[in-house]
């Protein structure tokens, strides 16, 4: 019976560490190599406005970590009206996305058309 238990535990950690994998490789999203650090700020204003901001910190930042361990990830709450999240390159420069009442698929939606370069187009023989 005891092994029964520890087959059972043993299986269900198993599963917990594969749905973590499967949840961290689910969005394959690898930033540009001058990025350096992305800042997430997020407003301290309405809650309502920042609700999605919030919720891509906690499900998509785990992946984009995953997917690019270069990069040094910080979130940062601040007294300002709008959530952003800011990518700042190696030369100084940076991009600025604003993702107040953005829910946190169209986040993911935004950084997926600004960072992901479409196919080359296929030659016709």
């Amino acid at each position: 019976m005891t092994s029964t238990v520890k087959t059972v535990s043993v299986v269900r950690q198993t599963l917990g560490y594969v749905r973590t994998l499967d949840h961290l490789r689910a969005w394959p999203l690898r930033l540009p190599h001058g990025v350096k650090e992305v800042v997430l700020a997020v407003g301290s204003g309405d809650e309502r406005q920042h609700a999605g901001t919030k919720v891509f910190v906690q499900q998509n930042v785990p992946q984009l970590k995953f997917f690019n361990p270069q990069v040094k990830f910080s979130v940062e709450t601040r007294e300002i009206e709008r959530s952003e999240v800011i990518f700042v390159s190696e030369d100084g420069g940076s991009q600025v996305v604003d993702t107040t009442s953005l829910q946190w698929r169209d986040i993911q939606k935004e950084l997926n058309s600004l960072f992901t370069t479409p196919p080359p187009p296929q030659q016709k023989q």
